[in-house]
């Protein structure tokens, strides 16, 4: 499958030195060069640990099915980190009170949690419409080989996911939109009502931190799934 390509990691370690760069000149800016170094050195660590994981899991993913799911899974967390770039510099910001940047936290991990359990429900939702059919027609005898990645593409199993789950695309896109004008909004209100202006951008950030969630929750959904497969037929599938 291609992200199973090493360069999803090559990929994914660009788009982590862009958040890395991004938050550090926020910080900078709003906060001064003692906070944008400390952002820098949480931040790194965070990105460091990510992608060892990923080349770990990147040379057991081209084995066994499972692992690969497991592999495919951490790159919603390069996208949380992304977004989680442009969301730090507020705990550093001055003159923001305790209680914005709590109510920012707060409503990031509800949003989070949401479309964790969204994404395993939308999983199992299309998995129970036809999943099982599909599973005999793309195994092979032994169910020692499964077409996985042809049979997600059947099912429709959001490649994408959902900005808010339960939305619909229409909304989604909506969403989207409305979420970009409250960042410019922010951007450009700071020295006038810099509470306000936190929580115009801080909001959509979370969303978009929360966003990965849902991807995660599907390929949980995969995966858990795969595993009942490999438990109940007491073999390794091999991967794709």
């Amino acid at each position: 499958m291609a992200d199973l390509s090493f360069i999803s990691i090559i990929a994914s370690f660009l788009l982590l030195c862009v958040a890395t760069c991004s938050g550090w000149a926020i910080t900078h800016k709003i906060a001064g060069p003692t906070a944008a170094n400390e952002f820098l050195v949480l931040f790194v660590c965070l990105v460091l640990s990510l992608l060892l994981v990923q080349l770990f899991l990147w040379s057991a993913s081209r084995k066994r099915l499972f692992y690969q799911i497991v592999y495919r899974a951490t790159f919603p967390f390069t996208l949380m980190s992304f977004f989680l770039g442009f969301l730090l510099p507020i705990l550093w910001t001055p003159g923001i009170g305790r209680h914005v940047k709590i109510s920012i936290a707060i409503f990031g991990v509800v949003v989070s949690l949401w479309n964790f359990f969204g994404g395993i429900s939308d999983f199992k939702t299309k998995w129970s419409l036809k999943g099982d059919k599909l599973l005999l027609k793309n195994c092979k005898v032994g169910y020692s080989e499964i077409g996985w990645g042809k049979m997600m593409i059947t099912l429709g199993v959001a490649k994408y996911g959902q900005l808010i789950s339960g939305l619909n695309g229409t909304s989604n896109g909506a969403l989207s939109i409305i979420l970009l004008a409250s960042m410019l909004v922010g951007l450009n209100l700071r020295n006038v009502f810099p509470e306000f202006s936190m929580l115009a951008w801080g909001m959509p950030c979370a969303v978009g931190a929360a966003y990965a969630m849902f991807i995660f929750g599907s390929n949980l959904g995969e995966l858990l799934k795969v595993r009942e497969i490999e438990v109940t037929k007491r073999i390794h599938i091999a991967s794709e």
